[in-house]
């Protein structure tokens, strides 16, 4: 082989061209995210981001900057000078999350019914239609992520960014609590078929254009929510457990 030869073959693209950053960072991020959300990163753990470089077998940094994108959604804690964790879980501020979630519900079902657009419906629709269809396969995990993504859809039609990301974030919490106490593990088919009839209700109300409707049924939804994980905690715990929810 000439010097030319091999100066042109050494010119030449790698068969084989090394990962983006931005995929492994995004790969990295939506891992650790479902390690979070499905509890196999357990509340309050410790994260060493070498110990999860060895487990995702990604470079440092592609980590770290997952580490620093969950941070920003409050999965994870990042202090100067200390181990980052995963955010812990106080059922201490449920009645803080409970009292979010609530307003956050009832004003961005307000707001889509009077800004959604037939686009927006459809997305609902397809959603709500894939939590019926996750009751089907009884799998907790599919079912709370279905139900995310259809109040996700909802918020989205209040074309509002600022107020979708608040609620966003509030519904990527909920998931957590929900998991925490394997909710949807304990519901039998009629809870669960009353939950999909509401999403359904939710849909009718915003198409409609009435929002005291929609929000009067999105503030009982979420009740009902507060009520089923109280009485999942008073199986376990000794006395009486209340969260008041005014309107």
């Amino acid at each position: 082989m000439t010097q030319t030869e091999r100066g042109k073959r050494r010119s030449q693209p790698s068969e084989t061209p090394a990962r983006a950053k931005g995929t492994s960072v995004s790969q990295a991020y939506e891992r650790l995210r479902s390690d979070i959300l499905d509890l196999t990163l357990a509340p309050g753990s410790l994260l060493d981001e070498r110990e999860q470089v060895s487990r995702l077998r990604l470079s440092r940094t592609p980590i770290h900057e997952a580490f620093v994108r969950l941070a920003a959604e409050d999965l994870i804690v990042m202090e100067p000078n200390r181990q980052a964790q995963v955010a812990p879980l106080d059922i201490r501020d449920l009645p803080l999350f409970v009292e979010a979630t609530d307003l956050a519900h009832r004003t961005v079902v307000h707001l889509a019914c009077r800004r959604r657009s037939d686009e927006d419906i459809a997305a609902m629709r397809t959603a709500a239609d894939a939590f019926r269809a996750a009751i089907v396969e009884r799998d907790p995990i599919t079912m709370t992520e279905a139900n995310r993504r259809f109040h996700a859809r909802v918020a989205e039609a209040c074309h509002n960014p600022y107020l979708f990301a608040h609620y966003d974030r509030l519904l990527t919490l909920g998931l957590r609590i929900l998991r925490s106490r394997h909710l949807y593990g304990r519901l039998d088919d009629a809870d669960l078929e009353r939950q999909a009839k509401e999403h359904f209700d939710i849909i009718d109300a915003i198409v409609a254009g009435d929002a005291a409707l929609a929000e009067q049924l999105a503030h009982e939804h979420t009740k009902v929510f507060v009520d089923r994980y109280v009485r999942s905690l008073q199986e376990n715990l000794t006395g009486d457990i209340s969260i008041r929810m005014d309107r």
